[in-house]
């Protein structure tokens, strides 16, 4: 299954980047997760790997800066914490909404117990910077549906 990808990208003052990387350097200040997803911008999830996604809506939170735009909220160990979780393979993809109203991550778990447990440990949520709301979610294989057959008779 091939689903349209979460664009990892502008993580700060100074770290926006649209130029993919292989990899961030690990001295990096960013650590914007600037590792790019695969070059036609698609995330693949397997048959097994649908039935264990949970989608997480991040919002503003009590600590949230008023009148400050994303990318001059102190969300430096927040994106830290994504990456890792990315280098782990349970991020697939995650970026901010463009609208400054947070933003929201596909992760991979057991269970949604197991991705609420993730969510907690973030350091975003974990300051109050942000509220994380973890949802199930099971992705349309919406190329399998465009790929199939039309009954005549619809």
């Amino acid at each position: 299954m091939v689903l349209a990808a979460f664009a990892l990208s502008s993580f700060g003052p100074g770290c926006a980047s649209t130029a993919p990387v292989a990899a961030p350097p690990p001295t990096s200040p960013c650590l914007s997760a600037q590792v790019a997803p695969p070059p036609a911008a698609v995330l693949s999830v397997t048959k097994s790997e649908r039935d264990h996604l949970s989608m997480v809506v991040y919002r503003p939170g009590p600590n949230w800066v008023q009148g400050k735009h994303v990318t001059e909220q102190p969300l430096a160990d927040h994106f830290r914490h994504l990456l890792t979780l990315y280098a782990e393979g349970t991020l697939k993809g995650a970026g901010p909404f463009t609208d400054d109203a947070g933003g929201a991550a596909l992760i991979g778990a057991a269970d949604l117990d197991t991705a609420s447990a993730i969510v907690s440990k973030d350091p975003a949520v974990r300051s109050g910077v942000m509220v994380g709301e973890v949802h199930p979610f099971r992705p349309v294989d919406w190329a399998g549906q465009a790929a199939k057959p039309k009954n005549p008779r619809e």
